[in-house]
């Protein structure tokens, strides 16, 4: 075996191992969109196996309006070396096997092997982000509305200490003649 074939199983194998110790999900496809590798998290991530996945265009992780555009997009970058999403990053929404669509994170890489234009996929699951975003501003909101309500409360008692002084200066005073007649 020569060094060069060594040198290539031994990157082979760091790959593999990079892959799966990834905690994100990780998938290599090519230039028609069709995935070539994934690793264990995008299977978990959009509950398929991986014998499911690949051979099958990313278009099937995908919500539908987004996978109708797709396609373009990668043709678009493939003429043009336009770089919308590679190497910048993006929130999308992923589609999972039992057809529930997610937030996620997309960071795109691209590389040429052998001739071939392969694309690199990192996808970070947003779900719990997001969670804790909305109950954020839920809470935010709750915040707000209590102390909106305390300021009302605040100003109504203002004027019922108001009225309540009156009627004890009235009290103090005491009845009169025409007052007595009602």
């Amino acid at each position: 075996m020569t060094i060069e074939m060594q040198n290539d199983r031994e990157d082979s194998a760091l790959l593999l191992a990079v892959m799966e110790a990834a905690v994100d999900a990780i998938i290599v496809a090519d230039n028609t969109g069709c995935m070539l590798r994934v690793n264990s998290a995008a299977c978990e991530l959009f509950r398929y196996k991986s014998e499911e996945l690949i051979g099958q265009s990313v278009n099937m992780l995908m919500p539908q309006a987004l996978a109708e555009r797709h396609d373009g997009f990668m043709a678009h970058h493939i003429e043009t070396d336009e770089k919308r999403i590679i190497g910048i990053g993006r929130d999308v929404e992923g589609l999972r096997s039992d057809g529930s669509i997610f937030p996620l994170h997309l960071s795109v890489g691209n590389t040429e092997l052998q001739g071939q234009q392969l694309f690199v996929g990192i996808l970070h699951d947003l779900t719990e982000r997001r969670a804790s975003q909305d109950a954020l501003a839920r809470s935010q909101r709750l915040d707000a509305i209590g102390k909106l309500s305390g300021g009302i409360a605040h100003d109504f008692n203002n004027l019922l200490t108001v009225v309540i002084g009156n009627l004890e200066l009235l009290e103090m005073r005491g009845v009169d003649e025409r007052q007595a007649a009602l």
